[in-house]
């Protein structure tokens, strides 16, 4: 998609405004999932550029007024702004189950459970040799299927902490270094033999709790190492995605941007950058084990075909 230069102007004049305008947007407006990016019209991305807000449950002008809540287009002037419902809020996808003890590791490890619906047989959920990012995986106590990125030349992995973690949370011990990764993942039918790195560094989530420690989280990860009996070639590739290739490096994404992925369970899905995160705005996802959480500096990205993740 891209932006023109006019569009790439009217980004930067309306960062500027919400910049100007952060405390009415946030404090008398009661918004925190403040991004810049594309007015939505019925659930379709428009090349209007604004202010647009993400919210549970959008009021009607009475009802803000009611709570004495200033609406957003009247807390800025001279810009677009939306605000969009997402019922129900944004959440990681995943399953949970109870933590396995150490000594069942001889026995299988995931229950395997239902595809589900949309997937079927075209998801990427089975036991591949060699492996690279875009395969299914996961840590051994949760019993469903998560997506490995790239083997790095250090011989690590890279996922969510939701996927290779088993969505650690301050405060909760759901996940140890050296947790055995899976690949396949359950829905693979994955068993201690698919065994393929072990956990090795990840973030604990923050809980969204309001007191004196509040912070909020950068990023949803968890950092595995290949096994040392694993051969590279054989057993997993550095450096790349299946149906996507060599992986040469790293660059910043904008509003506008086209991206690509490979996933376990969507394959390969082309997106746009169609949202970013204001800085002091958050994202609230949730659960993880019962807590929501708040991510600052995130972006959303939207597929015009299907979902994207």
């Amino acid at each position: 998609m891209g932006l023109t230069e006019k569009q790439r102007e009217d980004l930067r004049h309306i960062r500027g405004v919400v910049q100007d305008s952060r405390y009415r947007i946030f404090h008398e407006c009661n918004l925190r999932q403040v991004t810049v990016g594309f007015k939505l019209r019925s659930g379709k991305i428009t090349s209007d550029l604004g202010i647009v807000a993400f919210t549970q449950a959008k009021l009607s002008r009475n009802q803000l007024n009611d709570r004495r809540i200033l609406p957003l287009e009247d807390s800025v002037k001279g810009v677009l702004t939306d605000v969009v419902e997402v019922p129900g809020g944004f959440y990681p996808r995943s399953e949970r189950k109870v933590r396995i003890p150490e000594d069942s590791l001889s026995e299988t490890l995931t229950k395997p459970t239902t595809l589900p619906a949309g997937f079927g047989r075209s998801a990427n959920f089975g036991r591949q040799r060699p492996f690279k990012g875009g395969d299914a995986g996961i840590h051994f106590a949760v019993s469903g299927s998560g997506t490995f990125a790239i083997v790095n030349k250090d011989s690590e992995i890279l996922t969510n902490n939701h996927v290779g973690a088993n969505e650690d949370v301050e405060g909760g011990d759901f996940a140890r270094q050296g947790d055995v990764w899976l690949q396949p993942g359950a829905h693979g039918g994955a068993t201690a033999s698919d065994a393929v790195a072990v956990l090795d560094r990840w973030n604990k989530i923050a809980p969204a709790v309001l007191h004196q420690d509040y912070r909020f989280n950068m990023y949803d990860a968890a950092i595995g190492r290949v096994l040392d009996n694993l051969e590279e070639g054989t057993d997993f590739e550095l450096g790349q995605v299946r149906k996507l290739g060599n992986v040469e490096g790293a660059i910043s994404v904008d509003v506008g941007d086209e991206v690509t992925k490979m996933g376990a369970r969507t394959e390969v899905t082309k997106g746009i950058v169609t949202h970013v995160f204001v800085p002091g705005a958050v994202t609230r996802v949730g659960p993880y084990h019962g807590h929501d959480a708040d991510f600052a500096l995130q972006l959303v990205i939207q597929s015009q075909q299907g979902p994207f993740s």
